[in-house]
């Protein structure tokens, strides 16, 4: 449901230009669910435009608009949700700008795709 929703929510965005890049963990470091499925996920959201850059060894859940906006907190955007999940949304392009400089500064050790 939630890839559907990102999909359906950012895909007029993507068509004005917006480039949305999602981070998220290489399938094969995935723990939970089947494979198949998250590669089928993970192959909708391509076709639809997203970029990605996989990670083996941690994923934090986060999602910057527009270099300002941030969204932050335990709950996984693409995926399932816990009673117990946060999630709060902060104003700051400092902050902005310090968790893309954390998440991407290290690129090499992520796999485009």
């Amino acid at each position: 449901m939630k890839v559907n929703r990102i999909i359906t929510v950012l895909s007029k965005r993507r068509e004005l230009g917006v480039k949305v890049t999602i981070v998220t963990w290489h399938p094969d470091a995935y723990k939970y669910g089947r494979d198949d499925v998250c590669m089928g996920l993970l192959e909708r959201l391509r076709k639809a435009g997203f970029e990605f850059r996989l990670v083996e060894d941690s994923c934090e859940h986060y999602a910057v608009i527009d270099n300002e906006i941030v969204w932050y907190g335990s709950m996984n955007l693409l995926s399932k949700e816990e009673a117990e999940d946060n999630l709060m949304r902060i104003c700051s392009k400092d902050i902005a700008a310090e968790l893309l400089e954390m998440t991407f500064a290290s690129e090499v050790k992520m796999q485009v795709w």
